[in-house]
């Protein structure tokens, strides 16, 4: 296809899948600059996220099922990378009585997902107000899912090791990606685009 062709098929597509589009971009390129460029050294948004999930794991698992026998720490710890190499990072460190379980790492905190849930719903045109609720419920939503999904994991691998992996890495993912969506459609629907940039 030639230079022309794309801009020919450019031109139909709709303006306000353009501005979508446009903003989707700008945004995703300003939040990795951020985070990769200042946020992600230093942890600033990674450590309190990374320590509260841990925590509250601890506390959801000591309420439904052993009372204090789980507790976290916050320590140097070995994060599996996709190659299969390994290396340290901060993590929130689980122990069952003494006894390391499992480890809430940052890429467990769901930022990722909290920061293209929000991206979503700012880039649709839609009513201040309804952004407004949309954005700040879904963000609580996640992380309460998320907070029961390291439940979850960490339930698993103390009892069902065997089916741990595939309850991690698959299950509960599908919950949480699910859970996202179908936010992202309760926001969309009766999105009336012509009067979306008027104030609720």
């Amino acid at each position: 296809m030639t230079t022309s062709t794309y801009l020919t098929k450019w031109q139909q597509i709709p303006a306000a899948v353009k501005q979508f589009l446009a903003k989707g971009v700008i945004m995703l390129v300003v939040w990795k600059l951020l985070y990769l460029g200042f946020l992600f050294p230093a942890r600033i948004l990674d450590r309190p996220l990374t320590n509260t999930v841990g925590r509250l794991t601890v506390w959801g698992l000591n309420k439904v099922t052993h009372p204090n026998d789980y507790i976290a720490k916050e320590e140097l710890g070995r994060e599996l990378d996709i190659d299969a190499s390994s290396r340290s990072v901060m993590q929130q460190s689980i122990y069952f009585n003494g006894y390391k379980v499992a480890g809430v790492y940052d890429s467990c905190n769901a930022l990722e997902l909290i920061v293209l849930y929000v991206g979503f719903i700012i880039c649709i045109p839609a009513a201040t107000k309804r952004k407004w609720a949309y954005a700040l419920g879904g963000l609580a939503v996640i992380f309460v899912v998320n907070v029961l999904r390291c439940i979850g994991v960490v339930y698993a691998l103390r009892y069902y090791p065997q089916h741990a992996d595939f309850i991690h890495h698959y299950l509960f993912e599908l919950v949480v990606y699910a859970t996202i969506i179908a936010m992202w459609l309760a926001f969309a629907n009766k999105i009336n685009v012509k009067h979306a940039g008027q104030k609720a």
